[in-house]
């Protein structure tokens, strides 16, 4: 047995004395069976002996308090832990690898339409210290059979949540300590061996959260759909499993299901074939999995899929999904590519687009990586309820089914879906084909993934934006994570698996690209991708660390990185850096770069950037031309000798190109000429950049409100890049919900829905008219823009091939709604949604109305829906999430008084009882940042202050939550400081 090779030394040399002793016998010519028999069993005996030895050698307990006893002091127990939460950490992962190794899964699951499904799953595995016990992550409803090694062990039954109580395994029964406490099944030591097989048969709930396995039923036609999603620690919510990155294991898989499903899985479908009763497989769980739904009166069980075993790969990118599927398929040079969705969205799927990206994409990776794509199909399914963008499941990328576009979409929004689906591609080889041991290394997986998108659509699609989109999108992010407290190295320590969650966020993603391509501008991206094809050949079908990444990069670039290393990845926070300059005569006299950093992360980092210097044009020329100079920003001030002598020029701006990951600001000249002069500069990336840098002195409170307003509303009205257009219009939106003053908000506003009003009328583009459309409804605070917008709605806008769609239907509902009316009016909006209701009926048209429904202004509607939030386990986080979402405006601040402090009363017990999902959900919805008041900031103060280390996914949350307020504070004293100072300089000028 090969198993044996890697727990047993000795047994390799057994073995080779077999097959010499056999050689010898067959020389001589000795046929007697008897003597091959008596020779056989000589040394299979010596073999046996030999590993009863080793086996009775490894079983001796680790001393006390040593690392090798860490399982038996820590985890195996016979008690039941009702209080344990569905975590592992880092130092029992690696207590699991360090111990276990050839796994392999076989999994038998029979699907049913309802609200449960069974499996059977037989798990192999070799133990280095077998008499130390293990545990395998499983989070179910029932075990209907244990079997560990062919002995069988009467288990319990245990519900999900942490607050039910637990039944432990029938001690009386057998005489082994083995536990299950619902998150984890523990097995004693006394059961193992070297070599293991266990087999666990259970039933177990769908799940309604977007983790596990997801079920939704769609309310236009009743179908049901199930997914999977797991990343980062959800497969054994599925299955039993070893569920950590590093553990890697082929998974071999059968699905019973419903006739009429499909099913799709990792690998292909090797067979498919009707069940019948006397089928083995469906005999295995000891019922009956096939009949009919009472309700639907519809078959299942009677189809068996089998599908092609996986190659080794971590248990987060495990998939499965089932349900009627419209579908559609084709190849690329011999790759099987497949497209799924439900049914009532088949009208949706753009096949010839979603397939050519896809294309596209595997052409440009398997040649920029130089090793063919790794897996034996791609399929790409658009799922509902999806709680994130995308998943990497090789062979099957689950994606947010809000790409298929049910309205007319931009081409910002196409580039942003081929950004995702090259993302995802990218995860294929980095990520699955290798990757990280640890969730410390979550940050190498996206960032290579995220730049290495945006790479591919820069050099193989027709989108032209790629990196003005990575700004938009990615850095803009990780700017924004970078400046709150809650900060963190790019490379940090996640002690856990509920840590992993947490860094899901603008470090991980933005940060980390962001800074891997200002590498590649340092190095060449020749070196990168020569680093990069060293790396995937090194390490194929195995886990790394960041050193081994750094070292394939070092010999690509064949140069040193640690210093890149130590000031990128291990520190915190981001730089920002300044022009100093003055001349005279016309020439330039000196010329510096100042860098600072944030007092909590000191850190001085160098920098490759460029100098964009401005300068007026010539005649029948550009507007302004632009002097380009490449420098490296070493320490707080650098100087820059090549300009001095040069002529001055109007503007400097020191990160043209957006090379490098900082933040530019601006000195007084160059504010004084782009606030005049923004929209006359030809290049879109540089416009996009400078108006970054004003709404950055914004939060900064180096610049009004107002006064950003004031430009936004004079520049960007003639604006006619998509991106640009979309990026300050959400600048907008921003200041007009949280930093504008209370008592110039509806001015404030007006002034940007008329200003809106007349951009949408002035485009000629039908895209810009999308996009200023979608602007003019978020500038709508007063009645009477609403009532404006009401009849946009109901008679149409009179502009040629341009009408309001669904979802701006439903955004306008949600202007109108939370708007303090009379009880004629009040009566028209009911009247409005339960139309607009029936008007859209998918499941969009279902989290639309529960968003609206919660904004009325309403006391006692609200009292009754925040009674709901804290008690409906029921719904699908979906739905429970849209009601949560419209529940609190700014413009009802009064009104939501009571449930501000409601909130805070049971904020901390929600994050105790409920799953993570929810308690974000909770979080983003309902604390009150609206106020932004000194009452609210202190409570929010107090609530840090009381929470308990281990409640740090919460307090994470309350710190960025407490430094939004006091931004959001800031910029509106801020404001109503310089309205009162000209005022008073108006009275003095006066008097």
């Amino acid at each position: 047995n090969a198993e044996y090779m890697g727990v047993f030394p000795a047994f390799p040399f057994f073995s080779v004395c077999s097959v010499v002793l056999l050689c010898l016998r067959s020389r001589r010519l000795i046929m007697d069976w008897k003597k091959n028999f008596v020779a056989a069993a000589l040394v299979g005996g010596a073999a046996a002996g030999a590993a009863y030895v080793y086996k009775q050698v490894t079983s001796k307990q680790a001393p006390h308090g040593s690392k090798d006893s860490f399982v038996v002091e820590t985890h195996l127990r016979t008690d039941s832990d009702t209080s344990a939460p569905d975590c592992l950490s880092e130092d029992e992962a690696r207590y699991r690898s360090q111990n276990l190794s050839n796994i392999r899964y076989e999994l038998i699951l029979s699907l049913r339409p309802g609200s449960e499904y069974d499996g059977d799953c037989t798990i192999h595995f070799t133990h280095r210290h077998p008499s130390k016990g293990i545990f395998l992550d499983f989070t179910g409803k029932t075990i209907r059979l244990l079997r560990v090694n062919g002995r069988e062990i009467k288990p319990g039954r245990q519900g999900r949540s942490r607050t039910k109580s637990v039944e432990q395994f029938s001690h009386e029964e057998v005489e082994v300590a083995t536990d299950w406490h619902g998150h984890r099944v523990y097995i004693s030591g006394d059961l193992l061996r070297p070599i293991n097989q266990v087999r666990v048969v259970y039933t177990n709930d769908y799940d309604h959260n977007g983790e596990g396995f997801h079920q939704f039923k769609d309310p236009e036609d009743g179908e049901e759909y199930y997914y999977t999603n797991f990343e980062p620690f959800d497969a054994h919510k599925l299955f039993p499993c070893f569920d950590q990155p590093d553990l890697k294991a082929p998974l071999s898989l059968i699905v019973h299901a419903p006739e009429d499903w499909v099913v799709i899985a990792n690998g292909p479908v090797t067979d498919r074939y009707a069940a019948g009763t006397g089928d083995e497989s469906l005999k295995t769980f000891g019922l009956p999995r096939f009949g009919r739904d009472p309700e639907s009166g519809r078959a299942y069980g009677n189809q068996i899929w089998e599908f092609e075993t996986t190659p080794p790969i971590s248990s987060y990118i495990y998939a499965l999904a089932a349900g009627p599927y419209h579908h559609v398929h084709t190849s690329h040079n011999n790759i099987p590519l497949g497209l799924y969705c439900r049914k009532s969205f088949a009208r949706y799927l753009d096949a010839e687009e979603l397939l050519l990206t896809t294309k596209q994409g595997l052409d440009f990776f398997q040649d920029f990586f130089a090793y063919p794509y790794p897996f034996a199909k791609y399929d790409q399914l658009f799922v509902p309820e999806f709680n994130s963008g995308a998943m990497e499941n090789p062979g099957c990328v689950t994606f947010h089914e809000s790409y298929l576009f049910r309205e007319t979409p931009t081409d910002n929004d196409r580039v942003n879906r081929a950004d995702t689906i090259l993302h995802e591609m990218a995860h294929m080889w980095f990520g699955n084909l290798v990757t990280m041991v640890w969730w410390d290394g979550l940050w190498l997986n996206e960032s290579f993934a995220t730049y290495a998108a945006a790479l591919a659509i820069d050099k193989a699609t027709r989108f032209e934006t790629s990196w003005q989109q990575f700004h938009l999108g990615m850095k803009c992010w990780a700017y924004k994570a970078d400046w709150y407290s809650s900060t963190h190295p790019i490379a940090g320590t996640v002690t856990d698996t509920d840590a992993t969650f947490t860094n899901f966020d603008g470090i991980t993603y933005g940060k980390g690209a962001s800074v891997l391509k200002q590498l590649v501008s340092v190095i060449g991206l020749d070196a990168f991708r020569d680093g990069m094809r060293l790396y995937f050949r090194r390490y194929e079908w195995s886990n790394t660390t960041i050193e081994e990444f750094v070292q394939c990069l070092e010999e690509g670039a064949q140069r040193p990185l640690q210093e890149w290393v130590q000031s990128w990845l291990s520190t915190a926070g981001v730089n920002t850096i300044k022009p100093i300059w003055s001349g005279s005569n016309h020439k330039i006299e000196s010329f510096s770069i100042q860098q600072t950093a944030p007092l909590e992360s000191p850190t001085l980092r160098a920098h490759h950037v460029e100098i964009g210097l401005f300068y007026a044009g010539t005649k029948n020329s550009q507007p302004y031309t632009i002097k380009v100079v490449p420098v490296d920003v070493v320490g707080a001030l650098t100087a820059i000798p090549s300009l001095v002598g040069q002529p001055m020029p109007l503007a400097v701006f020191v990160n043209y190109n957006d090379h490098a990951y900082v933040k530019s600001e601006l000195d007084s000249d160059s504010i004084t000429f782009f606030k005049y002069n923004l929209e006359k500069l030809t290049d879109p990336l540089t416009r996009q950049l400078i108006y970054r840098a004003f709404y950055d002195m914004v939060q900064e409170h180096d610049l009004s409100c107002i006064d950003f307003l004031d430009i936004a509303r004079n520049k960007v009205c003639t604006e006619t890049n998509l991106g640009i257009v979309k990026m300050v219009m959400g600048y907008v939106a921003r200041c007009l919900a949280s930093l504008v003053p209370d008592d110039r908000l509806l001015e404030q506003a007006g002034a940007c829905f008329d200003m809106a009003w007349q951009a949408l009328y002035a485009a000629k583009d039908h895209e810009l008219q999308i996009c200023w459309a979608h602007a003019l409804i978020d500038s709508a605070y007063d009645l009477r823009r609403v009532e404006t917008l009401l009849k946009l709605m109901d008679h149409g806008t009179n502009i040629k091939g341009f009408e309001i769609d669904q979802a701006m239907r439903w955004s306008i509902l949600g202007r109108y709604i939370p708007i303090t009316t009379g009880a004629s009016q009040t009566a028209d909006k009911r009247q409005r949604l339960e139309a607009e209701r029936v008007r859209d009926p998918s499941d969009r048209g279902q989290r639309e109305y529960e968003a609206a429904n919660a904004a009325f202004p309403d006391l006692q509607l609200k009292s009754e829906l925040f009674d709901r939030f804290l008690t409906d386990t029921t719904s699908s986080l979906a739905v429970i999430s849209s009601a949560m979402s419209g529940f609190n405006y700014r413009i009802q601040a009064e009104l939501l008084r009571p449930f501000a402090d409601k909130f805070f009363a049971e904020v901390e017990r929600v994050f105790e009882t409920r799953d993570r999902q929810f308690a974000s959900e909770f979080w983003n919805s309902l604390f009150p940042r609206y106020r932004a008041d000194d009452e609210i900031i202190r409570q929010t103060t107090e609530l840090l202050n009381r929470l308990k280390p281990e409640n740090f996914i919460l307090k994470r949350k309350v710190i960025e939550g407490l430094d939004d307020l006091r931004m959001f504070k800031g910029c509106r004293d801020f404001a109503k400081r310089l309205v009162e100072n000209s005022l008073n300089m108006s009275h003095a000028t006066f008097v």
